[in-house]
C-alpha cells in the first residue's frame, strides 16, 4: 500500500478481498488506540475513538503487529504485521497484492470422496462441516433425509469470514491469486 493510503483504504480493502457481506462496522485497533470510520464523539466508557482518515505513514511503523475486527456481533479478527516498506514503481492504485495464500481445499466430510464446495453454516462447530455438490444434490433429491433440517449453506471460501453470517466471498478479487504487477 501507498504509505499516504488511509486506514480508510486499507479497512476498504480487507472488506473487499475478505470479509465484507452485510456492510457490518469494523474497526482498528493500533498502538492502544481504537481507529474506526465513523467515530461516536460520545462514547460512554474509555477514549473515543479516532477517524480511519489518517494515513499509514502517521500511525505505523515497522514490524508492528495491528488488530482489526469486522462486524461486532459474529466477530471477524484480523491481526495484521507490518513487514517492511520499500520504494516501488510509480502506480496509480492504492493497494497492489504482491502475493496471496491458495485457496483452501477440504474434502467433503458426507461422502468423504469429492472436493467440498459448500460450507453448512448451521453445523460450524460439527464434523459435517464441508460439502460435496454430489452430496449437495442428493440433499435436494431427498436422499440425506438426517441433514434437511439442519443445512445453511455457504461457498468455501479463501477468507476468515468462510462460514459466517452471510459471506459468500469477494465480488472484486478471484479466489485464485492473480498478480496486479505486469509481467
Amino acid at each position: 500500500m501507498k504509505e499516504n493510503a488511509t486506514l480508510d483504504d486499507l479497512d476498504r480493502f480487507i472488506r473487499d478481498i475478505w470479509v465484507e457481506c452485510c456492510g457490518h462496522l469494523s474497526a482498528f485497533e493500533i498502538d492502544g488506540v481504537s481507529y474506526e470510520r465513523e467515530p461516536d464523539d460520545d462514547f460512554g466508557w474509555g477514549e473515543p475513538a479516532k477517524s480511519t482518515n489518517h494515513t499509514l505513514k502517521q500511525v505505523l511503523t515497522t514490524g508492528m503487529i495491528f488488530n482489526y475486527e469486522y462486524d461486532f456481533g459474529s466477530t471477524t479478527e484480523i491481526m495484521v504485521k507490518v513487514l517492511d516498506h520499500y520504494s516501488a514503481q510509480k502506480q496509480n492504485e492504492k493497494v497492489v497484492i504482491l502475493s496471496r495464500n491458495n485457496p483452501p481445499q477440504f474434502a467433503c466430510s458426507i461422502c468423504g470422496n469429492q472436493k467440498a464446495t459448500w460450507i453448512n453454516a448451521f453445523r460450524i462447530y460439527d464434523e459435517d462441516l464441508f460439502w460435496c455438490e454430489e452430496c449437495v444434490n442428493k440433499l435436494e433429491e431427498g436422499e440425506l433425509e438426517a441433514y434437511e433440517n439442519d443445512v445453511c449453506f455457504l461457498p468455501i471460501t479463501n477468507s476468515p469470514r468462510m462460514g459466517v453470517c452471510g459471506y459468500e466471498g469477494s465480488d472484486i478479487y478471484p479466489e485464485q491469486f492473480e498478480p496486479d504487477i505486469p509481467k
